[in-house]
């Protein structure tokens, strides 16, 4: 007796036949990708316009931050220092000697991350670790950039702003305000509920 295949596996050999991309040794571009991306939803019929619209743009925002990382990363490695270091020390330089707490909120780390990377920085000589005598609580310690730590990230500074200059030249100034107005729209705003 002869099955006839089920809905589902003549619906995900569609899928698959239509998500076939040239093969090529090359990588799809992030435009074809979201592409690909929008076709699978089209033949699955579970996002409509907005919310499409709403995955292409955090897809593009997420891949954008991913190789700004990667690029940024490359910068300060020949500094000695990771690109959540260099984070991590811009904002002990911006904000003088500040609490660890601060710093992660700051910096993008995370509060569980932050110690081991402050020993790193530390083991560096990058930073240091000051505890105020009068208190009660000997475990509260302030973080403060060393001479050769403000040395580091001052070059880090120098380095980043031109990448930064490298990544944003695309945009005219009206592009750049426009774009710069709609992430602080969103980065003002708390996280929204899991």
């Amino acid at each position: 007796m002869n099955r006839r295949p089920s809905a589902r596996a003549v619906a995900s050999a569609a899928i698959q036949e239509s998500l076939q991309l040239e093969e090529s040794p090359k990588l799809p571009t992030m435009a074809e990708f979201i592409d690909q991306v929008r076709r699978r939803h089209e033949i699955d019929g579970d996002l409509d316009d907005l919310e499409m619209l709403r995955k292409e743009t955090m897809l593009t925002v997420l891949t954008l931050a991913g190789r700004i990382r990667t690029d940024s990363e490359a910068v300060h490695r020949p500094m000695g220092i990771t690109w959540a270091g260099f984070r991590i020390m811009h904002v002990i330089w911006a904000l003088g000697e500040t609490e660890p707490y601060r710093i992660a909120v700051f910096a993008g780390v995370s509060r569980a991350s932050i110690s081991s990377a402050l020993n790193t920085l530390e083991e560096a000589a990058f930073i240091e670790r000051k505890r105020e005598p009068n208190r009660a609580d000997r475990r509260l310690v302030k973080i403060a950039l060393t001479p050769r730590g403000n040395e580091v990230v001052l070059e880090g500074m120098v380095a980043q702003k031109k990448r930064d200059l490298a990544w944003l030249e695309v945009l005219d100034t009206d592009q750049l305000r426009t774009f710069h107005d709609l992430l602080q729209v969103l980065s003002r705003e708390p996280d929204p509920p899991r």
